[in-house]
């Protein structure tokens, strides 16, 4: 790996997300999280069988309206989130300008309303939904 604290490159991460030594995968994780990867901090996390690092992606996810990766870390978690759960990161989400994050948490939320202002701002950002 490069510089000390450094993100490691596609091929290093690989490397080390298949080495599958724990230590390794949560201080990976630990830098990911720290730079806002949090796809890449869940695979190292989850490769780790690390609950509390699984729990503080699902945390930021959450803080930062990634629907997906909120879903994902839950998941991992072997949780289901209640309804108001996903409306709530869908407001930060639409907040944030974060569109296809706030309509797949109103989705996931079936609420109708969090919706219909989904789709209203992603048509007047000329997005359809159609597109992904």
């Amino acid at each position: 790996m490069g510089a000390e604290g450094a993100i490691p490159g596609f091929f290093e991460k690989r490397e080390l997300v298949h080495a599958a030594e724990p230590a390794a995968l949560r201080a990976q994780g630990r830098r990911l999280l720290e730079s806002g990867l949090l796809e890449g901090a869940l695979e190292s996390f989850a490769r780790a069988e690390d609950t509390a690092g699984i729990g503080e992606v699902a945390a930021a996810a959450r803080a930062a309206g990634d629907a997906f990766a909120y879903e994902a870390a839950l998941k991992a978690l072997g949780k289901t989130p209640a309804a108001p759960e996903w409306v709530a990161l869908g407001e930060t989400a639409l907040a944030a300008g974060m569109l296809w994050f706030a309509y797949r948490a109103f989705e996931k939320a079936d609420s109708q309303e969090g919706l219909e202002r989904a789709r209203r701002a992603m048509h007047e950002a000329g997005i359809s939904l159609g597109q992904q």
